[in-house]
């Protein structure tokens, strides 16, 4: 008899991408930690061994522990940055952002923070005459169209199905590093509750006045019931 643990279906091969280099260094720690070598060596050639030596415990060992990524992708070096930048704007005060009339924005518009300040929204649709968002950065002269789908689930899908759908999601990611004009894509997957909107419309546009009562009893407890699902099925990545 299988175990559960080995009946139970994962998929992997899911790798960050990242640049070459020595002990996951990435290229330019690892060419600044081969600088540091040839400098101590060549110290070592005209100062003496001693001083090379000195000079080689002093820099190689602090660089390969800010240097080396953590489990998420950052480096101390990194951490240690973000840390010093977030205190210096915290005492300047440019960690909160006030807009509208009050606010410190000029002219008392209501502009997004940061990078987004500057950005676009615009509205269109697509050949199905559904609309969609367009966001226009002007800076850089990129576009971002954010795109909603709703899969079906996992429930009552044999094995084969759902690796099948596993491949073609699979094949889809890699045939976006062939589209051409696309610079980047992320997706993201809803990981907090459904509050029920859709789900509530939906039964509300297609509810019959001549409906038993059995199905009315059964669509409120659905339209009640239901929107809870997510918040414990959903599982946020990258």
């Amino acid at each position: 008899m299988p175990t559960q643990a080995e009946t139970h279906r994962t998929y992997g091969n899911w790798r960050r991408p990242r640049s070459a280099g020595l002990w996951r260094l990435g290229l330019a720690p690892t060419l600044l930690t081969v600088g540091v070598v040839v400098g101590a060596s060549l110290i070592s050639m005209i100062a003496g061994l001693v001083p090379g030596l000195v000079f080689f415990a002093l820099t190689v060992p602090p660089l390969l522990v800010l240097l080396r990524p953590a489990y998420d992708g950052y480096t101390r070096l990194q951490r240690l940055g973000a840390w010093v930048g977030g205190t210096h704007a915290r005492s300047k005060g440019e960690n909160t952002y006030r807009s509208g009339p009050l606010g410190l924005v000029p002219c008392g518009t209501h502009l997004l923070p940061g990078l987004l300040a500057a950005s676009q929204l615009s509205q269109a649709r697509d050949g199905h005459g559904r609309p969609f968002a367009v966001v226009c950065h002007p800076h850089v002269r990129h576009l971002t169209v954010v795109l909603e789908s709703e899969p079906d689930g996992a429930s009552l899908a044999d094995q084969r199905q759902v690796d099948q759908w596993v491949a073609h999601h699979g094949e889809w990611l890699a045939a976006l590093s062939r589209e051409p004009s696309l610079i980047a894509c992320q997706i993201s997957i809803e990981s907090s509750p459904d509050p029920g909107t859709r789900l509530r419309h939906m039964l509300a546009n297609r509810r019959s006045d001549s409906a038993p009562s059995y199905a009315e009893e059964v669509m409120s407890e659905i339209r009640d019931t239901y929107p809870a699902g997510p918040q414990s099925s959903r599982r946020g990545s990258r």
